[in-house]
């Protein structure tokens, strides 16, 4: 609570909570790798995680973060995968803003969280500790047991042969912070709902697809720029997708 980013990784590698080198931790990418597991399980699909966007926290400012304690935020660097239609699902990792109303708004340090939608028993949530030696020992520990029993997972729902495909054209409600406009250009927005302009901290929140945030990963990374979910997304459809375009590109350069 009211640290910096540098500070709070620091403490975070102190106390075991963060690798030494954390780029797979706060970059997204270990989140990914085990999206990609947890698709086999759900869905039957087996994905290449170059496939799945992933962004992380290492850009966060000070002013991302008074702007979400301003509107009661938390922000969490959250993966996510679910069903578009029944035939496709749609699979994405980036930080997000959590309300305090969400069941992740008070997973904090080393817990965490993951909800779970079925079709019968609707939203659940498990919370535990995912991070330090003793967790991450008695994991360790549970691999080892069930290769010595030889025991192995059954992936029942790629068993059943169910068609289902993942999607990146789907369109992300995001806030997106920046310093340099030319960032815009390279990720044109479909729609916007809000944008501020000062000297130093500038931000627009509106949707964007998701193929194009793919597509310009590197360059979000390397930018100084910062995106955060709202935890909004919706499926693109040719009615509006022209007509949000055109309104957008009416508007003043930001």
């Amino acid at each position: 609570e009211h640290l910096d980013y540098d500070l709070a990784l620091k403490q975070a590698q102190d106390l075991g909570f963060a690798e030494t080198d954390p780029t797979l931790d706060v970059g997204g990418f270990d989140p990914k790798y085990k999206l990609t597991i947890i698709a086999a399980h759900a869905f039957g699909l087996f994905l290449n995680p170059d496939t799945i966007f992933n962004l992380g926290i290492q850009n966060l400012s000070k002013h991302d973060i008074q702007y979400a304690r301003e509107k009661d935020y938390k922000i969490k660097l959250v993966p996510h995968v679910s069903k578009v239609n029944e035939a496709t699902v749609t699979l994405f990792v980036m930080p997000q803003f959590v309300k305090r109303s969400h069941p992740l708004y008070n997973v904090d340090n080393e817990y965490n969280g993951v909800i779970v939608e079925a079709a019968f028993s609707e939203k659940q949530f498990f919370s535990g500790k995912g991070a330090g030696g003793y967790p991450t020992g008695s994991a360790v520990l549970s691999d080892i047991s069930a290769l010595t029993y030889g025991y192995k997972y059954e992936y029942k729902k790629h068993l059943q042969h169910i068609e289902v495909n993942s999607t990146n054209n789907i369109e992300v409600e995001v806030y997106l912070r920046y310093t340099d406009k030319e960032i815009l250009k390279k990720l044109p927005f479909e729609s916007i709902s809000e944008k501020f302009t000062a000297k130093d901290f500038k931000y627009v929140i509106g949707f964007v697809r998701l193929e194009n945030l793919l597509d310009q990963v590197e360059t979000l990374r390397q930018s100084e720029a910062f995106l955060v979910s709202t935890g909004n997304f919706q499926a693109i459809t040719a009615d509006n997708s022209e007509t949000r375009r055109q309104a957008v590109e009416e508007m003043e350069v930001l």
